[in-house]
């Protein structure tokens, strides 16, 4: 099946970040632009008081003489006024009513003279090239009034605004990066229970079929977890039915079969037979192959990957199983004058006692049936890095690389392979090997054969003194 690209693939945490992640950027540059203005707003308005006491400071010197606005401001007091700011430049005008220039600066910019209603009034302006912000003030003056106006160039202003823009940036800056990384904290844990459902199935061999556990799951997930269950539920009654009948049909066929193959070895050992014998020996040998692939077919139905493996699940010695295994085969191996040797070592594993010996019983018979007289078998069992292993070496034709994967499927045998098998054993050999979490390895022996090795993760390895 064609395995899509992670990125071209819809994710609910991009989607959860996304509808988070963006409304969240907005409202924090709006946050940043608002913080900005509530700090720099009151050192403005420091700067426009200064502004606002210079001119009321100029204004307590203006008089009206016979009808003429004056200003009583002596040389000194004015370069004190206009030295008092030394970062930025001051400029000082005094209009009339009409907007003649009664003293100070006379180019400073006066437009807005008669159109400020309100007093006093604070605007930017351009002065000489530079900006600059300007004080305005309206006094009454006898039967007039004078406009006094006191302008100053912005550099300190500039300089409050950036450093308070700095520090308002920055943390702004650190709280949004604390924030965002909250929010995907938040969400990688709000998805959690997906994800430790997603790892309760994805443990799971084809076999297990065992209702999820539905207890502290969260009610959005309630559903699936609800489906799934009813789901296994349907799978595991459509197994079980096969089993059934596969165990059913084995057990009917095994009884006519044995007394089928009996009764053609007592007629290939008579001697009113002798013409015949040729052709009763090689019917024997296919009743002998069809017993094979009933008893094989009923193992296949017997591993039932659910209760029956989990339920009886207990310590098996690896070593013990072997010597078992060489009274059940030393006999056959012998008459083909096959070197069936053991090399083992106390190892133990959990699992099934019963399966484990039919897995390693198919895994000598494999061997036995591809190496030719003369030839090797080795058994061997033990520890290796911590991790229990099971092997089986022979020196046979050895497998191709090509055909390793296959091998393992049923009733698939390598072209060329004799006519003795039914292509079940390794099959089954996978099967329970994956019911009991065990990997499955193939390489070239040193006898040019194959080598298959059985090992067992460390969680399912027990009485190492490693894990003691």
């Amino acid at each position: 099946m064609e395995r899509l690209n992670p990125r071209s693939r819809p994710s609910i945490r991009k989607r959860l970040l996304l509808w988070l992640l963006i409304p969240l950027v907005m409202i924090l540059a709006a946050g940043v632009i608002s913080d900005f203005r509530l700090a720099s707003g009151p050192a403005q308005e420091a700067y426009d008081q200064a502004l606002l006491g210079t001119a009321l400071a100029i204004s307590a010197h203006v008089r009206q003489e016979h009808g003429v606005l004056v200003v009583e401001l002596s040389p000194q007091a004015e370069s004190i006024l206009r030295a008092a700011n030394q970062v930025d430049q001051t400029y000082i005008s005094v209009l009339s009513a009409e907007g003649r220039l009664v003293d100070g600066d006379g180019d400073l910019v006066d437009k807005h003279a008669e159109e400020g209603r309100q007093n006093p009034v604070f605007y930017d302006a351009m002065h000489k090239g530079q900006p600059i912000r300007v004080a305005q003030l309206r006094l009454p003056v006898g039967d007039t009034y004078a406009i006094v106006q006191v302008g100053e160039t912005i550099k300190k202003r500039t300089a409050i605004a950036r450093k308070i823009a700095g520090i308002t940036l920055g943390l702004d800056f650190i709280g949004a990066i604390a924030t965002i990384l909250l929010v995907v904290v938040g969400v990688k844990k709000g998805l959690r229970p997906v994800e430790a459902l997603s790892a309760q199935i994805r443990m799971r061999t084809a076999s297990d079929l065992r209702p999820l556990e539905v207890k502290g799951v969260p009610i959005e997930l309630e559903p699936l977890a609800m489906a799934l269950n009813r789901l296994f539920t349907l799978l595991a009654d459509a197994a079980s039915a096969q089993n059934r009948f596969v165990a059913n049909a084995a057990h009917q066929l095994r009884t006519p079969l044995a007394g089928l193959q009996t009764q053609l070895e007592l007629l290939a050992g008579d001697p009113d037979f002798a013409p015949g014998k040729v052709k009763l020996v090689h019917l024997l040998h296919a009743t002998e192959r069809i017993s094979h692939l009933v008893s094989q077919l009923l193992v296949l139905a017997k591993a039932e990957p659910a209760e029956a493996l989990f339920s009886q699940q207990q310590r098996v010695d690896l070593k013990s199983l072997v010597e078992h295994s060489a009274s059940l085969f030393l006999d056959r191996a012998i008459a083909r004058e096959i070197d069936l040797g053991f090399e083992i070592d106390a190892a133990n594993v959990l699992g099934n006692p019963w399966l484990l010996r039919e897995m390693l019983g198919n895994l000598i018979d494999n061997a036995l049936r591809y190496t030719p007289a003369g030839g090797i078998v080795t058994v061997r069992c033990g520890f290796q890095a911590g991790q229990a292993y099971l092997e089986v070496e022979d020196s046979g034709p050895g497998i191709p690389q090509e055909e390793q994967e296959k091998i393992f499927d049923r009733f698939y045998r390598i072209p060329g392979s004799p006519d003795e098998g039914c292509g079940l054993g390794l099959a089954i050999v996978k099967e329970i090997a994956d019911m009991h979490a065990a990997k499955i390895t193939i390489w070239s022996g040193q006898y040019s054969g194959a080598i298959f090795c059985i090992t067992w993760p460390i969680e399912k390895t027990a009485g190492h003194p490693s894990l003691q």
